[in-house]
């Protein structure tokens, strides 16, 4: 009697009286796994883009603090050059020669981001505000969306 009754709860369990049941519920576990994944590819392109959008944004506003600080100090634009002259070869395919290392910067995008580079190296904690706040905004977005944690974008 106990068979009969242990067979019976399996049966129940299995649900044996609609053999397409199994199936049926694999193709369900299947589809949630489908739509958990679409789910999380498309957080992961928000992510994506809502970094690419603070970088954007990060790059402009050093680009901005370095051209306040060439204009006030024109000596630090021409070390700059002179640093980005000797370490980057195609610097100077993009440098003309008869104007100033700031008319350089000003006019040639190719030069200003080298400078830009170089001036962040040279001069960090004047830029120390800005990554501090986008390091912060970025953990913010991570943590928002359950992406992993940004590896310097």
């Amino acid at each position: 009697m106990s068979n009969s009754i242990g067979f019976l709860l399996e049966a129940i369990r299995q649900n044996y009286a609609n053999p397409k049941f199994g199936v049926a519920e694999q193709q369900k576990e299947a589809q949630r796994q489908r739509e958990t994944k679409v789910a999380r590819e498309w957080k992961l392109e928000q992510w994506r883009e809502e970094c690419a959008g603070l970088e954007r944004r990060r790059r402009a506003e050093v680009h901005e603090l370095c051209k306040t600080m060439l204009v006030a100090a024109p000596a630090l634009a021409e070390e700059a050059v002179e640093a980005r002259l000797a370490e980057v070869p195609w610097f100077k395919k993009q440098y003309e020669p008869g104007t100033s290392a700031l008319e350089n910067y000003q006019r040639v995008p190719f030069l200003w981001v080298e400078v830009d580079r170089y001036l962040e190296e040279r001069c960090a904690e004047r830029f120390r505000a800005i990554q501090a706040r986008d390091d912060r905004q970025m953990a913010e977005i991570s943590e928002k969306i359950g992406a992993p944690e940004p590896i310097n974008t």
